[in-house]
């Protein structure tokens, strides 16, 4: 496959609030060249991305919950429990201390449903190719899926959209 122009997802607001306020504007984000459904029809060589790695989709979750106060999503579940995990990382790595681990801890745990908002992110490809790690099919949604990652991808890097 060639280079991407464009990688997507769809993340929380709160987790780009904590990654801006505390990991000094650097996200931790798991992307996709695909937005949504449409473009896995029209490209026959992905056709088999699952719903969890389409950033519309799972954007689609988050507006969904939010707009239904859905306390027992399951996606705002698993950005809990990675906010979390994500805090005793940067723990670990020392690039918070355990005051602002404590506190990422605390927000994650008693946000509110609204706090989870979504948050469409757009990396150009070709900005940010020298920090994209392609995930290896072990860990994609599908062995079939085309999935990048950034772990510390600076803001300036990408925008950040409401839809």
């Amino acid at each position: 496959m060639p280079d991407p122009k464009l990688l997507y997802s769809a993340n929380s607001e709160l987790s780009f609030h904590i990654a801006e306020r505390y990991y000094s504007n650097k996200h931790y984000i798991w992307c996709s060249p695909y937005l949504g459904q449409d473009d896995l029809r029209t490209d026959l060589a992905n056709q088999t991305n699952p719903p969890s790695s389409v950033p519309l989709l799972i954007y689609k979750n988050y507006a969904d919950a939010c707009r239904t106060n859905d306390k027992h999503s399951a996606q705002i579940a698993q950005n809990r429990a990675g906010l979390i995990k994500g805090a005793g990382v940067n723990l670990g790595a020392g690039i918070i201390n355990h005051v602002q681990h404590d506190e990422i801890v605390a927000m994650a745990t008693i946000a509110d449903v609204v706090d989870f908002r979504p948050i469409l992110y757009i990396v150009p490809f070709s900005k940010a190719k020298a920090l994209a790690m392609p995930i290896s099919c072990r860990s994609t949604a599908s062995v079939q899926s085309v999935e990048y990652v950034f772990e510390k991808l600076p803001r300036h890097l990408f925008d950040a959209v409401r839809l």
